[in-house]
């Protein structure tokens, strides 16, 4: 009778263990001044603000550490690209901000979307920018960061 309660249990474990949910990590990404406070109070508020960007840099302290912000020119440690399970959402404003990632090989085992808040027509080399990126990643929101939830 024990060991049948244990082989119960056991299995309630196993199947509990095998049916959990997942969380998504979900990571918006790119340089300063690119929209994606903007578009965040877009997707959660449903709301249309005017952002001011940080003009000084900070730093996080804990207790009595200080972690200063690293400035590098690592792509993958500049954005903080680690996780091969998360989905990033890398927003940029101009083709060289776009460059500067798309010239990293590493930055390919990642799932990562590159993220236009404008218009296809506002960049130059839109044509360009296709055949480097694949179509199911390249997004232009069109002033709408509710465009964005599909990808999610």
């Amino acid at each position: 009778m024990i060991l049948l309660i244990c082989i119960l249990v056991f299995t309630l474990i196993v199947l509990y263990i095998l049916n959990r949910k997942t969380k998504k990590v979900i990571v918006f990404i790119g340089p300063r001044s690119t929209g994606k406070t903007v578009v965040l109070h877009q997707i959660l508020e449903n709301k249309t603000y005017n952002t001011v960007p940080t003009l000084e840099t900070y730093t996080s302290s804990y207790i009595t550490d200080t972690i200063p912000n690293l400035h590098t020119s690592d792509v993958l440690t500049k954005y903080n690209i680690c996780n091969e399970k998360a989905k990033y959402f890398f927003f940029f404003s101009d083709e060289n901000q776009l460059k500067e990632i798309l010239n990293e090989d590493r930055i390919y085992k990642f799932l990562i979307y590159f993220v236009f808040k404008g218009k296809k027509d506002e960049l130059v080399n839109y044509d360009e920018i296709k055949k480097k990126i694949s179509k199911k990643r390249f997004i232009c929101l069109e002033n709408d960061g509710k465009n964005l939830l599909k990808f999610f």
